[in-house]
């Protein structure tokens, strides 16, 4: 298989309707303006250029995504950030369609497989936001059809591309560390291990702007060997684990329904046909869900994101051999076959989001939901369409129409991120001192108490994030609308 199956205007059209239909999806689904927490910190620092050294900077995705937020059109500088996933995820559907057929050579698996990862909820969730998942994504399966391209005895450009691609990668999210094995499996079974040396050498430039990056602007945060160890290897990783398993279990089947079915048939299919490829992608699946599932965060459903792009391409394997055993049988005729294909990988999930999102209040207990003035959590987190999302701007009009001069808020990320956007992207009251309760060097009290006698003081929330009862022994807390005063109590 060779990239000449560009030049082939079957497959070329094929590929062009898909990109076409899911660009058409994420762009009608795209969310409006800013958001909250992680995608509002995006949106300001991809705005700002505000570009940080190391991996957990995501450096890459800031130098990319700046430019794009510059655009003297479609929208706020918020929305543009937002058009970046929707490029990027687009991109990562037609790549899957492409190893699809890379693998098989048909274009209906190729579609189908991709569409179910289109579909698929929490991928369009972060197709529609501003995220560096997408991003990621796109650039790593780009890897993944570069490698398979090549099936001769020598290397060549693609591999040094795609090997350039995967270290590249890790400037953009660590996400690409559990996929080294895949990588370095697919690439020593085809080569001699001084061939498997150069490859590596000529990847290794994709640390240089890294490299540039760290020695040139400041980090966020420390990347120290205790803190990756502690990301990959928790020493508490088995608690909890047939919790964490049953909700991974869970995710899947929220993620694909009936097509989960058909993905673990196209496992047992690729490993009776091309042992070699199965392998490579069960590395990536395993690699991948592995890390995911030991990474034990409120929003570890994220994590799984190259999972499901495995997983996709599994579906798109077990989907060509499903419709063509039942083709060969002739007992129904193939638009029939294609109908029933094409409700449960696309249609059906669909309509599940919808159900969920009106009974999400019910899932609390599994999925803690977080209540934020303005926002709907259900809708929020089950229903991928963001293209009415403006609560977060709501919220921002809100705050800032109480809170008088001079005035000081702590928030948590969630809440501080979005206030943040509009006040250095937009220019919103800059004479308000908004503080992150993250970057907090003193006590709570002890920083409260250091302010000046006559500057109001807020806080954003009460909830978990806010040492409730230590303030109130120096502080009453009112409510007033959406934020909480904070007045000093007598001695």
């Amino acid at each position: 298989m060779t990239l000449v199956i560009f030049s082939r205007w079957p497959t070329r059209t094929m590929f062009l309707a898909l990109g076409i239909v899911v660009g058409v999806l994420y762009l009608a689904t795209l969310a409006p303006s800013v958001l909250w927490g992680d995608s509002a910190g995006f949106q300001r620092r991809a705005y700002m250029g505000e570009i940080r050294a190391g991996t957990m900077g995501h450096p890459l995705w800031v130098a990319i995504a700046h430019p794009i937020t510059q655009l003297p059109f479609y929208g706020d500088p918020a929305r543009r950030a937002n058009l970046l996933s929707a490029l990027s995820g687009t991109a990562t559907v037609i790549l899957v369609a492409v190893v699809i057929y890379q693998i098989n050579g048909s274009l209906i698996a190729g579609v189908l497989g991709a569409g179910v990862l289109a579909i698929s909820h929490t991928f369009w969730l972060h197709s529609v936001i501003t995220e560096v998942y997408t991003f990621h994504l796109a650039m790593v399966t780009a890897a993944a059809w570069l490698m398979g391209i090549n099936n001769g005895k020598q290397i060549n450009w693609t591999d040094v591309v795609a090997w350039f691609l995967v270290v590249l990668s890790l400037s953009v999210h660590l996400l690409t560390l559990p996929l080294l094995p895949a990588f370095l499996y697919c690439t020593i079974v085809r080569w001699r291990m001084r061939q498997t040396f150069t490859l590596l050498a000529f990847g290794l430039l994709g640390l240089v702007p890294l490299i540039y990056w760290e020695l040139n602007v400041p980090a966020l945060g420390s990347a120290s060997g205790k803190k990756l160890f502690n990301l990959f290897f928790p020493l508490a990783f088995w608690q909890g684990t047939p919790r964490y398993l049953g909700l991974a279990i869970v995710y899947l089947g929220y993620q694909f329904l009936l097509s989960s079915l058909v993905g673990v048939w196209g496992m047992v299919v690729g490993w009776c046909r091309n042992l070699r490829v199965a392998l490579f992608w069960l590395l990536w699946l395993l690699g991948s869900g592995g890390f995911a599932f030991i990474h034990r965060v409120p929003d570890q459903y994220v994590f799984y994101l190259p999972t499901w792009v495995a997983f996709a391409v599994f579906c798109g394997l077990g989907y060509d051999n499903l419709l063509s055993r039942l083709q060969v049988q002739r007992q129904w005729g193939m638009s029939v076959l294609l109908t029933i294909a094409v409700v449960s990988a696309w249609v059906l999930p669909v309509g599940a989001y919808r159900l969920t999102r009106e009974v999400g209040a019910n899932f609390n207990q599994v999925l803690p939901l977080r209540s934020i003035p303005y926002r709907d959590a259900p809708s929020y987190f089950f229903w991928p369409p963001k293209i009415c999302e403006v609560s977060a701007r709501e919220y921002i009009n809100a705050v800032f129409s109480i809170l008088p001069q001079g005035a000081l808020l702590l928030a948590d990320w969630t809440l501080y991120a979005p206030l943040a956007y509009a006040q250095q992207v937009e220019g919103q009251r800059p004479d308000v001192y908004l503080v992150d309760l993250g970057d907090l060097s003193l006590p709570f009290n002890e920083f409260l108490l250091t302010q000046p006698p006559n500057r109001p003081l807020y806080l954003a929330d009460i909830n978990a994030y806010y040492p409730i009862s230590t303030i109130e022994t120096s502080f009453q807390i009112a409510q007033e609308g959406v934020v909480y005063s904070l007045k000093r109590l007598k001695p």
